[in-house]
């Protein structure tokens, strides 16, 4: 389940930075954030094994049009003196949460079943 969501975030992710830059930062982002969340939702209500793996393979797709639209939205946000403050900061986060999401979940989901 976690090697679903690596593999496909990672594998995406420069397809997610071109789709990015051929529609819109925005709008992959919005769209990648939609998904996201249904797909988290699919994840909390799934009935067996394959469509948690299946929900948690389509939420890392959905990761990697967020992350890679983030990250040109904060570029094109920022003017350049502020830029690589700013996607410093951006990068550090997005580590961070890397770090932190798969751990919180655990605890979740030990706590809740």
């Amino acid at each position: 389940m976690v090697n679903a969501f690596s593999l496909l975030s990672a594998t995406l992710l420069v397809l997610a930075g071109n789709l990015s830059d051929r529609l819109g930062a925005r709008r992959v982002f919005l769209g990648g954030l939609l998904a996201f969340a249904v797909t988290s939702a699919a994840c909390g209500v799934a009935w067996s094994a394959v469509v948690l793996d299946v929900a948690r393979a389509t939420q890392g797709a959905a990761a990697a049009a967020v992350i890679a639209s983030a990250f040109a939205l904060v570029a094109e946000t920022f003017p350049p003196h502020e830029r690589g403050r700013a996607l410093g900061t951006y990068g550090s986060f997005a580590a961070l949460s890397f770090v932190v999401g798969p751990l919180a979940g655990g605890v979740l989901a030990d706590s809740f079943g």
